[in-house]
């Protein structure tokens, strides 16, 4: 069987731990490899998400003070070429 290649160039971004999300960065945001995305909250302590791939900020998937839960995924990004 044969068929075309297909090439996903996404990435999600998951929470660091479960607390209120916190963004750091907006749509259409440029981040590098390690860059702040944003702070998981919980009991007074933050903890950070950064980014695990460089590429454009194309949305978040979780609100300002939204609950997530650990690994939840909370932005996607366009991966750079």
């Amino acid at each position: 069987m044969s068929g075309d290649a297909a090439e996903i160039n996404t990435w999600l971004l998951l929470a660091s731990s479960t607390g209120r999300f916190r963004p750091a960065v907006a749509a259409d945001d440029w981040v590098y490899l390690g860059s702040l995305v944003g702070h998981v909250v919980a009991s007074g302590r933050e903890s950070p998400v950064h980014a695990t791939r460089a590429g454009t900020l194309m949305g978040l998937l979780a609100d300002d003070g939204q609950l997530v839960r650990d690994a939840q995924p909370v932005a996607w990004l366009e991966l750079a070429s």
